[in-house]
């Protein structure tokens, strides 16, 4: 937390406030003229100092991965820190990297896992290991049965394995919990591997009314 540094620097800004308003008006108090040259120089390079460390610090916050990574040096075990790298990972298209950012949060934390356990699922769909998945959102619905997302992915999931049945019972659960034109078209899709022609464009139906450039 660098950003909170000016808390605790708020004082010797007040200090160096009054040395340079003493600095100033040095010459009327007959103070020797070497000893205020000498320390105007020594603010000079006080303040060239802090602006070579400020260009350092931009160099931290430049971008989110950089701001996180540096945070991860400097505590390894932040779960914080961890989640906000993976999440940033995964969204860049490292699936593989984001699954250990999460999978340390887990062994760091284990009271995380109801939390993690959705985004490792999500990194295991994207490496292309569908039933570990599947698995982890199975345990992740066992301790919060009312994960929309959850049930949701899950459907999808089971829709890949060739399980439209069981698809289509996560999806409806799904809907039921929160109304979503996505829900329904991937629904109109498990029905339409069930053979429920009707019931499938009943749902996609649904899908285009609510969100017509689905």
């Amino acid at each position: 937390h660098d950003r909170y540094s000016y808390l605790s620097c708020l004082s010797w800004a007040v200090l160096v406030g009054a040395g340079a308003a003493w600095l100033a008006s040095a010459r009327a108090r007959r103070v020797d003229l070497r000893l205020v040259w000498a320390a105007r120089v020594a603010c000079v390079v006080w303040l060239g100092t802090f602006g070579v460390l400020t260009w350092h610090q931009t160099q931290i916050w430049r971008t989110t991965d950089t701001l996180w990574q540096y945070a991860l040096d400097a505590e390894p075990d932040c779960t914080v820190c961890l989640y906000n790298e993976g999440a940033l990972l995964y969204n860049t298209g490292l699936p593989a990297a984001a699954k250990q950012r999460f999978e340390r949060i887990l062994a760091v934390r284990p009271d995380r896992a109801p939390r993690m356990l959705g985004h490792l699922a999500l990194a295991n769909a994207s490496l292309g290991d569908v039933r570990q998945a599947a698995d982890q959102y199975r345990a992740l619905l066992a301790r919060i049965p009312d994960s929309t997302e959850a049930h949701h992915n899950y459907g999808v999931l089971l829709m890949s394995l060739g399980r439209p049945q069981e698809a289509v019972r996560e999806l409806r659960w799904a809907i039921m919990l929160e109304d979503k034109p996505l829900f329904h078209a991937n629904l109109a899709v498990a029905l339409l591997d069930l053979g429920d022609l009707a019931g499938a464009q009943a749902e996609a139906e649904r899908a285009v009314a609510a969100k017509p450039d689905l």
